[in-house]
């Protein structure tokens, strides 16, 4: 029985230093800054995905940690010393404070199986990103972005329809490109449409000739599709917009599957800052702006995967 827990232990011993060894190998390098598996673990960790983890969610979680290493870096060169400061402040308090409970980040780091330069990458650009938000999401900003998109808060609604399948895959896709193609010569888009979603469409909507009806925020649809609405009517300055005919929209991918939209009609709404009682989305918006302003700041910098696998093909 004594030989056979010493075995366990070393057994024991022997995978926590292998896990180890493997959360400190470098799996991706963004210019001179070594990422490691652990960064990737943490990433999925806050998604609450780390639990054999698919290769799409690593990947996923490789695309975020990537994004964020290199808007970090953008966030270094505009605030120069001054972020640096605030980020080791914060650090340091940390650190104090878990000491006092008999830890350290150092333990929080070899609890959580990576090593204390991971753990502190995520802290760093958790306290960064936060702070920058807390700076740029002031009501003098938040309302410029409104003005500017007054259209994606209430400001234009859409009537629509929709022919929506099932699934991520390219088959999907092309069936419903080869609809689109379809409708293209047809002389009452409206009744044609109605009748392709009756006889193709997998959504509830499919009885209705896959009417849903007015939309205008994000919410209604799915973002991908609101987006790709906002695009084709808004975007490309259709004007007048032909309801007696519609346009037709995609097809677009979202996280449910593939839509073909009809935008039958459009109505200005009296939207207003006054009227905004919810800046939620308005919120979120803005940050989603700010991150890919500091994303074009790299777009010099060198990202290269020590585990190709992990590149998600974004074609």
């Amino acid at each position: 029985m004594i030989h056979l827990r010493i075995a366990v232990g070393w057994l024991l011993l022997f995978a926590a230093h292998a896990f180890a060894e493997d959360a400190n190998r470098v799996i991706i390098t963004v210019d001179s800054l070594r990422l490691e598996a652990g960064d990737l673990q943490l990433v999925l960790e806050d998604a609450g995905v780390i639990d054999r983890a698919s290769l799409t969610a690593k990947q996923a979680a490789a695309t975020v940690l990537v994004r964020r290493t290199l808007a970090m870096n953008s966030l270094r060169s505009l605030g120069g010393k001054a972020i640096d400061a605030i980020v080791s402040r914060e650090i340091d308090a940390m650190d104090r404070d878990a000491q006092t409970r008999g830890s350290s980040l150092a333990k929080m780091a070899a609890t959580r199986g990576v090593s204390l330069a991971a753990l502190r990458r995520s802290l760093e650009w958790q306290i960064a990103w936060r702070e920058y938000l807390k700076s740029r999401l002031m009501d003098d900003a938040l309302k410029m972005y409104f003005d500017s998109h007054r259209a994606r808060y209430g400001g234009r609604e859409y009537l629509v329809s929709q022919i929506f399948l099932d699934g991520n895959d390219d088959p999907q896709s092309q069936r419903l490109a080869n609809i689109a193609a379809e409708l293209q010569s047809v002389e009452d888009l409206q009744q044609s449409f109605a009748v392709q979603a009756r006889d193709h469409s997998q959504a509830a909507s499919a009885t209705r000739g896959g009417e849903i009806g007015w939309v205008g925020m994000d919410g209604d649809l799915p973002r991908e599709l609101m987006s790709a609405i906002r695009e084709s009517i808004d975007d490309a300055n259709v004007d007048p917009f032909n309801s007696e005919t519609g346009r037709v929209v995609g097809p677009v991918r979202s996280s449910l599957g593939y839509h073909l939209i009809l935008v039958r009609d459009t109505r200005d709404l009296e939207a207003s800052w006054e009227k905004l009682t919810d800046q939620s989305q308005l919120r979120r918006d803005v940050a989603n702006a700010l991150m890919e302003d500091l994303l074009d700041r790299q777009s010099q910098a060198r990202v290269e995967y020590a585990v190709p696998s992990l590149r998600l093909d974004l074609r």
